[in-house]
């Protein structure tokens, strides 16, 4: 038998047990003996008669001692807990908590019904068990737990209602902080009994969410897990979709995969896909996938309207219809607007680099170029360009490189070749003021040459074959520069050996890249390569996608941050005249270049001067639903952030002429439909926890798992009859005495 305290201060009281003590040994006296002749014959008598007293006194001394030691008890409010509950008349009023999984893998289906239904189902069983005077809270946990009321309530009708308004959610299930919020909300209750039932099919989630130790919390509170599953059946989720990285021209072929993966680890499976762009049908695939395989089809698209396309990836439904679909996004342009930054001596292949930019001049072709000798480059040779491409005989000064780092720090994209050794110091200048990186030296091999290694289709190289990787493989380099790559750039591709070849990274709300090599053939064969062309096309059609500097695609729940380029004369008009003059100093001085060297920090917007309408945008959720937000200015750019993302599909942005497309995914992790153990989930999280495997039983078992009945009410009722014994015993014993001493 466990037995536990509500009041634990009250057990101090027990220490008054003694004062009945200390009183019985301070009374007692002892008398002179003398003997009298002629009351020899009475001594037997008397002592028979002091043994009955004594043992009178004694009694008396062990009742009060009960009576005061029962009445801290009771005070304190015991509650027993085990066997022997049933010999105890008095129910203990309960705490109950009713934690239910909402998250996606809940919306699955079976012939009662989904899984959040036989969790409804169930939880109004363990209602239906509470007695009168019992509390109960209702909280529900996908990715986050959420209380449906603030304290706990004795109507359990609300309860009721509450679960049938449940509805499952799109997001996945965060276990640790459920339970930990569950437990907490448990633990500021004062009833003797606290139970939590948690209803969940104890399928899917996120990994890391078992690695926990509640132990601590959980202490005398009982923790019931209730699985709510529907029959098995093949899952097979539609994993995720993916786009070259960058923007892609109108009517160019671009190759998008879309990955597509089996739950089941015991029979194969088939499904079709069907792909979508602006609800036009674009392409169907069947496949055919093996026990627990995951594979990917590739389809090849062509995009016939330059702005932001919403994708979609969609499969036949099946019993857990919510990841039968994907979404993505294709940043669609018409034409790109790129300038060239050349130098004098045509040293850096700028010949080469102009060809590969616009190779049909006079013809259609995606690059709109113009052209800019690296001395004469000026603020406005930027308006409109999109891309900069510097070749790496150019010669910057200071100013110039001012220019370049504003223009990538207000949204633009930058391409640098180097590998010239009289560039290197302007070209460190220019690294210095966008970035940590910079060029040690220029190597040049009398002997043998060098390759670039180990090209995977990831990256600016998403979308080239395995053969055409191969052949930039085996472009030889004679001449290229030693990049350092700082901390907050990547190296995108190496040369043998390891060192880079090509880093990326960025700047404000720009990207730039910076290869380690030129288009000069007197350092290496990439000018000659067939894919010298295409290499130079991707990573300027990277650099002016929206992908290399924002994210198109999120998960269920994650915070969208769009970014809207306004022209100068729209953003101008859109300040209060108080700012406008400010902006121009920081443009002239940006133009300038600063005496430090640095870069100038954009100047913000306060939102509370500017037009309400020309900052506001209005979001189209995939519900249809409309919401307005208020975009912020920072340089040339409109910030827009948007949080309500609890439901997947495609949000669209509407403002200051431009339109946006973002999509918004599930987390594929809650699609694995393998059941865990719910005892080695007790374990992973340090709970201990019985289970119910069968929820016909659940009121059975709360019957026979209940404990924990208060007893202060049977204490106080022997409190009261230990005192009326003491009250008769006492009465007979002073007479007793009185009858003795006389």
């Amino acid at each position: 038998m466990n037995l536990t305290f509500l009041n634990t201060i009250f057990l101090a009281g027990l220490a008054a047990a003694a004062i009945p003590i200390i009183i019985h040994l301070l009374q007692r006296r002892r008398l002179k003996r003398i003997e009298f002749s002629d009351l020899r014959f009475l001594g037997p008598l008397n002592q028979q008669r002091m043994r009955s007293l004594n043992l009178r006194r004694l009694l008396l001394l062990v009742l009060r001692v009960l009576i005061v030691g029962l009445t801290a008890l009771a005070m304190a409010r015991p509650s027993v807990r085990g066997s022997l509950t049933n010999l105890v008349p008095t129910q203990a009023r309960s705490s109950v908590l009713l934690l239910v999984d909402t998250s996606y893998s809940m919306r699955a289906e079976g012939e009662r019904g989904t899984a959040l239904d036989e969790a409804r189902a169930a939880a109004n069983d363990v209602l239906n068990e509470l007695r009168q005077g019992d509390e109960v809270n209702l909280m529900t946990f996908d990715a986050t737990a959420h209380a449906l009321f603030k304290t706990p309530v004795r109507d359990l009708d609300a309860v009721r209602m509450r679960l049938r308004e449940l509805e499952a959610s799109h997001h996945a299930t965060e276990w640790s902080s459920a339970v930990h919020a569950a437990l907490t909300a448990l633990d500021a209750t004062v009833n003797p009994n606290r139970e939590l039932y948690i209803f969940s099919d104890f399928m899917g989630g996120i990994p890391d969410s078992l690695r926990a130790d509640l132990s601590e919390l959980q202490r005398d509170m009982r923790v019931s897990l209730v699985p709510t599953r529907v029959e098995p059946f093949v899952n097979v989720s539609i994993e995720g979709v993916t786009v070259p990285p960058g923007a892609i021209l109108r009517d160019d072929p671009v190759r998008v995969g879309v990955s597509v993966m089996n739950h089941a680890t015991d029979v194969p499976a088939e499904c079709v896909l069907r792909v979508d762009l602006d609800d036009e049908v674009k392409g169907e695939a069947s496949l055919r996938l093996g026990r627990g395989a995951v594979q990917t089809h590739d389809f090849t698209l062509v995009a016939t309207q330059a702005q932001e396309v919403a994708g979609t990836v969609s499969k036949r439904v099946d019993r857990l219809p919510v990841d039968d679909v994907s979404h993505f996004v294709l940043p669609v342009l018409a034409q790109l607007r790129v300038l060239h930054v050349s130098g004098i001596s045509g040293a850096g292949g700028s010949f080469f680099v102009s060809r590969a930019l616009e190779p049909s001049r006079g013809g259609r072709t995606p690059i709109q170029l113009q052209e800019v000798e690296g001395q004469r480059l000026a603020s406005n040779d930027l308006e409109d360009v999109q891309v900069v491409v510097v070749s790496s005989d150019a010669l910057l000064t200071d100013s110039q490189a001012q220019i370049l780092s504003t223009f990538v720090r207000e949204g633009g994209g930058l391409c640098v070749l180097s590998g010239q050794r009289d560039t290197a110091d302007p070209m460190n200048n220019l690294l210095s003021r966008i970035g940590d990186s910079r060029l040690r030296g220029v190597v040049s091999r009398e002997d043998g040459f060098l390759n670039m290694e180990n090209l995977r289709p990831t990256g600016i190289l998403a979308g080239f074959k395995e053969d055409e990787l191969r052949t930039l493989e085996a472009v030889e380099f004679t001449r290229y520069a030693e990049l350092v790559a700082g901390p907050s750039a990547r190296t995108v591709v190496r040369f043998a050996g390891g060192a880079p070849a090509l880093i990326e990274s960025g700047h404000g709300t720009g990207k730039y890249m910076v290869f380690a090599f030129d288009a000069a053939t007197d350092g290496s064969s990439v000018a000659l390569s067939p894919m010298f062309l295409p290499l130079l096309h991707r990573a300027v059609v990277y650099l002016a996608g929206e992908t290399g500097r924002q994210q198109l695609v999120y998960r269920v729940g994650e915070r969208i941050e769009a970014q809207v380029p306004i022209a100068s004369a729209d953003r101008r008009a859109s300040l209060p005249s108080s700012l406008r003059g400010a902006q121009d100093d920081d443009t002239r001085l940006a133009q300038a270049g600063a005496s430090d060297g640095g870069a100038v920090p954009p100047a913000e917007d306060t939102p509370p001067r500017a037009v309400g309408d020309e900052r506001t945008f209005t979001v189209t959720l995939p519900s249809g639903q409309r919401e307005a937000v208020e975009a912020r200015y920072v340089g040339k750019m409109a910030l827009v952030a948007f949080e309500n993302t609890h439901l997947p599909g495609h949000y669209t942005f509407e403002g200051l002429g431009h339109r946006l497309v973002r999509a918004v995914n599930i987390d594929t992790r809650e699609s694995d439909l393998t059941p865990m153990d719910p005892e080695q989930w007790g374990r992973d999280l340090g709970v201990d926890a019985s289970v119910l495997h069968s929820t016909a039983s659940i009121g059975q078992h709360i019957r026979e798992a209940r404990h924990g009945k208060e007893i202060y009410k049977l204490l106080a009722a022997m409190v009261l009859a230990l005192m009326v014994v003491e009250l008769l015993l006492s009465r007979v014993s002073a007479g007793t005495s009185s009858t003795s001493e006389s």
